[in-house]
């Protein structure tokens, strides 16, 4: 009688300790913002972004559709040559929805510029960006950053604007 009075206590004493470690809060700790790409080539691109949800229980969780995401215009615009006027803000050239879908939309844009325009292969490098970062709770992701190629460019560039990969 003792010994089956001990093992129901033990198991009683398990079972709530267990129960007791259900419903616990999770706390966010940190959101790691990713995209699908880093250029949009042409009105109408698109580029996906994810946003993971890091816990202190080391657990995480798609957040995409339920963080805030700004975006933030940085640099220049050019002709594909040479610098020309500062990046328009969002909405203008970029839209970002709230799954995460960031899209090139009128007026088109080039953010990139050529490093040398009479070489045979062209090489590019950003004049501007749009700098996205996912919020909730007071929480930031690291920021990502977007080219912008929806416009063409010049003459000197053979009617390019930056990288077509």
């Amino acid at each position: 009688m003792k010994r089956t009075r001990f093992f129901a206590t033990i198991l009683s004493t398990l079972a709530f300790i267990g129960l007791a470690g259900c419903g616990q809060t999770l706390h966010l700790k940190t959101i790691t913002l990713t995209t699908s790409g880093t250029n949009l080539q042409g009105i109408g691109a698109t580029v996906k972004l994810k946003a993971t949800g890091n816990y202190d229980n080391l657990t995480t969780s798609d957040l995409t559709n339920r963080v805030v995401y700004t975006v933030t215009a940085e640099g220049f615009q050019t002709d594909g040559v040479s610098q020309t006027l500062p990046l328009l803000p969002p909405p203008q050239t970029v839209t970002v929805s709230s799954t995460g879908l960031v899209t090139a939309v009128e007026p088109a844009a080039c953010s990139w510029i050529a490093v040398d325009p009479s070489a045979t292969e062209i090489v590019w490098t950003l004049a501007g960006q749009y700098k996205v970062v996912a919020s909730i709770n007071g929480i930031d992701s690291q920021p990502v950053f977007i080219g912008v190629a929806s416009a063409a460019g010049g003459v000197a560039t053979k009617g390019k604007c930056g990288p077509t990969t």
